[in-house]
């Protein structure tokens, strides 16, 4: 089961996040609170919906727990006004990445006997539950729909006219010679600006390499990776088969994954993360100190590489990013970074067996002074 991603939002940041994470399948879900995005590449499902419908939404925050596989777990946390956030992985990520949630929560709704007793659930009301049968039919209403882009109407009947002006004009000196196209070289600060438009958001890209590593964790025997990076545009995750592996095993995960499998080639994932779009923002001294504070605050090694390069009407800092920290920490390491001022220069990050990531990941913060 593929999830969608989710974003919780108030409603004038909606047009915002859409125009900032373009995708073509989404659902909207609204609540007296706030509103709920999810979004993918295809009709994914919001799941953790169809959960707290069948709870018959919980009206405090509560977490749910459903075991998927032998070692893959659902899991998600919810509130009066939707889901907060949810899952799929082994049992210690969702404990790590569940940690606060699973301290906060009055309510833990379990489908199976938990393989251990995760911190904070001392005390709190579990509850075994047994949910109806989720089958294509019961989540169809669940799954994101294609999102529909709309032009204004008087923009549509311009572009119409346009083109009948056009025609018309054709018609009327169809010999008319072709404009003749003068190469202007681009300055140093052009470059730049065209540059912003293909580059990587880097909280998006810190999400797909989270959810990559994340999937290895599901893999059967035999089967390996634990580092995914950022090259020619792409996030990479090289996979290695031990003498051990059970190919036709393998082959059946793939089929049981089509998700991964669209992204699988040649022994590697390969992603394309989301690029940049919109004009080049100001530059805001305030975001730049809030982010170095806030990562600084998580333990992350802050190396300054280029201080205040000027460039034209640009000021640029770049820095590189180091640390090991807990693998459901990429989730905060992701909202820091959201801006549209930071781009991805690279990225290299390491799942290691206790559940951590340890690694490097360059960023450019970049505007209009």
């Amino acid at each position: 089961m593929e999830l969608a991603t989710l974003a919780l939002l108030s409603l004038n940041e909606l047009k915002k996040h859409q125009r900032l994470h373009p995708a073509p399948f989404e659902k909207i879900v609204i609540s007296n609170q706030r509103l709920t995005r999810y979004y993918g590449q295809n009709n994914a499902v919001c799941y953790g919906e169809w959960v707290r419908d069948v709870l018959d939404k919980p009206t405090q925050l509560s977490i749910y727990l459903e075991q998927k596989e032998m070692n893959a777990w659902y899991g998600c946390a919810m509130d009066e006004d939707g889901v907060l956030i949810e899952r799929i992985g082994s049992f210690a990520l969702l404990c790590d990445v569940l940690a606060y949630d699973l301290h906060q929560a009055s309510t833990i709704y379990i489908t199976h006997e938990l393989p251990s007793q995760p911190d904070g659930i001392k005390d709190k009301d579990v509850r075994a539950v047994t949910l109806p049968s989720n089958d294509e039919e019961a989540l169809a209403p669940y799954q994101l729909t294609k999102h529909q882009f709309k032009k204004p109407l008087l923009l549509a009947c311009l572009g119409l006219a346009g083109a009948l002006l056009g025609v018309g004009g054709y018609v009327m000196a169809p010999d008319s010679p072709a404009p003749q196209r003068v190469a202007v070289p681009l300055s140093e600060e052009m470059r730049y600006q065209a540059q912003y438009h293909t580059s990587v958001l880097p909280n998006v890209a810190i999400i797909d390499a989270r959810n990559a590593l994340l999937s290895t964790t599901l893999f059967p025997h035999g089967v390996n990776a634990n580092t995914v990076s950022f090259q020619n545009g792409q996030l990479s995750l090289p996979i290695t088969m031990e003498p051990s592996a059970n190919l036709n095993e393998w082959q059946q995960w793939l089929d049981n994954h089509a998700a991964f499998l669209a992204h699988y080639e040649a022994q590697t994932l390969t992603l394309t993360p989301t690029m940049h779009t919109g004009e080049l923002p100001r530059y805001d001294m305030n975001v730049q100190h809030d982010v170095v504070q806030r990562l600084h605050s998580m333990g992350i090694g802050v190396l300054q590489n280029t201080q205040d390069k000027r460039v034209g009407a640009l000021l640029i800092n770049q820095y590189q990013l180091s640390a090991t920290v807990p693998l459901g920490s990429l989730n905060i390491l992701s909202e820091i970074l959201n801006h549209p001022m930071i781009s991805l220069d690279a990225i290299s990050l390491t799942l290691n067996d206790t559940m951590t990531v340890t690694g490097t990941i360059g960023i450019t913060l970049q505007g209009i002074k």
